[in-house]
């Protein structure tokens, strides 16, 4: 049995398996959080199985060499319950001590020239691939894949950007720095997905403290042109529509949301098609 310790925003846990490439995994993508604590939290163990053989299951994208886990959690280490949830369990927003605390998006944010900006789309929108193009012109990460959202603010989350094949400016980097060695996953339709962490890119690339938003924005790389202003109702149901599940009840979200847009300068809908005039575009906004 293998096992790493980590430590997400104050909450201990260890994670053990038979799995000595998921631990090495969990090792590199979460390598910010991981914690010499004696005294978790949280145990999880997590068997891992050729196929698919019934709930709980977790296919996680390649995560797990597109194998099927079998995971349950514990908080005695004595007495396990199934994890029966959807999401991924690190970090394990889904059950105390962390469920409730967070609105959850799926979105990436960063801050340029003092500026908030949370990007929100869809997998594949583009959210990455503007991150990347900013970072080179001098923004810095707040957070890839997941927003945190406390009290009106985002919270730094460290974890290494998913770099797609049609990412060109970020696989011409790698072509270029040869010292840089991505982990690469493939998920169960045969996509590739580069894990990076950006201090192997850039000098200073994350920023340290929550901040306040600024601005929401909605990238399409499928489209071309100018961006236009969205009112808040729009930004509202997209936003909706991104949320992921961290233990908020039905009033609590539609509070957070609303605290959230409403604290914000506002929200437009950025075509990044092309993505240095879409950079521009956005620049020319906040």
């Amino acid at each position: 049995m293998h096992n790493t310790n980590l430590n997400f925003f104050g909450t201990e846990m260890v994670v053990f398996s038979d799995n000595e490439i998921l631990i090495d995994r969990i090792n590199f993508i979460f390598r910010y959080f991981l914690s010499d604590c004696t005294s978790p939290q949280i145990f999880f163990k997590v068997s891992t199985r050729k196929k698919t053989i019934g709930n709980p299951l977790l296919l996680d994208d390649g995560l797990l060499t597109n194998r099927t886990a079998v995971i349950s959690y514990s908080y005695d280490n004595k007495k396990y319950y199934s994890w029966d949830y959807n999401d991924t369990f690190l970090p394990p927003l889904q059950i105390y001590p962390l469920a409730g605390r967070f609105l959850v998006l799926h979105g990436c944010a960063i801050m340029i020239k003092g500026r908030t900006i949370v990007f929100v789309s869809p997998s594949f929108g583009g959210k990455t691939t503007m991150v990347y193009y900013a970072l080179k012109q001098g923004a810095s990460c707040i957070t890839d894949d997941l927003v945190f959202i406390e009290n009106g603010n985002v919270i730094p989350y460290k974890k290494p950007v998913g770099i797609r094949e049609t990412n060109h400016v970020a696989i011409t980097d790698f072509n270029v720095r040869k010292d840089v060695h991505p982990l690469t996953l493939i998920n169960p339709q045969g996509l590739a997905t580069h894990l990076v962490h950006l201090d192997d890119l850039f000098n200073v690339p994350y920023v340290e403290d929550p901040s306040s938003i600024d601005w929401f924005v909605i990238p399409d790389k499928n489209k071309t042109g100018k961006p236009r202003k969205l009112d808040m109702f729009e930004v509202t149901r997209r936003l909706s529509a991104s949320i992921c599940n961290s233990g908020l009840d039905d009033r609590a979200l539609l509070e957070s949301l609303f605290f959230a847009t409403s604290s914000a300068k506002g929200a437009f809908f950025l075509p990044t098609g092309d993505i240095e005039n879409a950079f521009n575009n956005m620049m020319s906004i906040i």
